[in-house]
């Protein structure tokens, strides 16, 4: 993994932080009372042991989730370290889940504003008769204000109560500047958004729209208005992550410019 790319990798861990991280010959433990395998999984980034001592460490590992109830998930990457964790985990049958790529975007272009204006968000489907209307509103930085863009976000693409509950904890923990933005379509939630800023990375997160406002660019105008915030926050670049088969993620996100940086995965203990 070049140096870019486990700079990107650093920066999504504290951006979607974790609750508790326990760190055991450099593997980072994280856990967050089961709330997704990002922050319930072993990052191998850091590892500084040897080939030989890594099923050692993965009992360890075993036995710390084991402790805690939870299912011993690591999260692998693109380099020499996971390599070699996944072979291994593949013969302990380990499941692989989750083929993910993480995307990045350059904001020092010669664009000096990443905003959509309202009017270029094409097919809306109204009648004509009444102006259609399109407005948003950002969540930043306190509980309250991230916890209603949590339940609007709800409606938007049907959260559990355990990511209402955890998102805004996870946030909290983070120690990261952040802006979720919901996008109202004629007064009605319609899409939504959050990004996490870390000194020269932006993260975006948890891009959703509802149902009947699908491709009208809605979440185009979502993730432009957070990668100019990112831009304002002082970010040089951004990044975010889509599951490999989610195509029409990954068609927007070209359109927006995002580049290839590498791939995850999740090898996932059989019980």
């Amino acid at each position: 993994m070049n140096d870019f790319n486990r700079r990107l990798e650093q920066s999504s861990l504290r951006t979607w932080a974790t609750l508790h991280t326990y760190t055991l010959q450099g593997l980072a433990l994280r856990t967050a009372q089961g709330y997704t395998k990002r922050s319930n999984s072993v990052s191998v980034l850091d590892y500084d042991g040897g080939i030989v001592d890594m099923a050692n460490s993965i009992m360890q590992c075993e036995a710390y989730y084991r402790a805690k109830q939870l299912p011993t998930i690591f999260k692998l990457t693109e380099d020499t370290a996971s390599a070699s964790f996944d072979r291994i985990l593949e013969q302990k049958h380990y499941d692989k889940r989750d083929l993910s790529l993480v995307q990045w975007l350059s904001l020092n272009s010669n664009t000096p504003d990443y905003s959509v204006e309202h009017a270029s968000i094409p097919n809306f489907p109204y009648d004509g008769a009444n102006q259609l209307t399109i407005s948003h509103h950002y969540a930043d930085l306190d509980v309250a204000s991230i916890t209603e863009w949590v339940k609007l976000a709800d409606v938007i693409g049907e959260m559990s109560e355990q990511a209402q509950q955890m998102i805004p904890q996870l946030l909290q923990a983070s120690q990261c500047p952040y802006r979720g933005i919901i996008v109202y379509v004629e007064d009605q939630p319609a899409a939504c958004a959050l990004a996490v800023c870390d000194e020269d990375f932006v993260g975006i997160y948890d891009v959703m729209t509802g149902e009947t406002f699908r491709r009208q660019g809605l979440a185009r105008y979502a993730v432009n208005e957070l990668l100019n915030w990112g831009k304002q926050m002082g970010a040089q670049y951004a990044y975010l992550q889509v599951v490999a088969d989610n195509k029409p993620a990954c068609r927007l996100y070209e359109q927006l410019g995002f580049q290839h940086a590498y791939r995850y995965w999740y090898r996932v203990e059989n019980t």
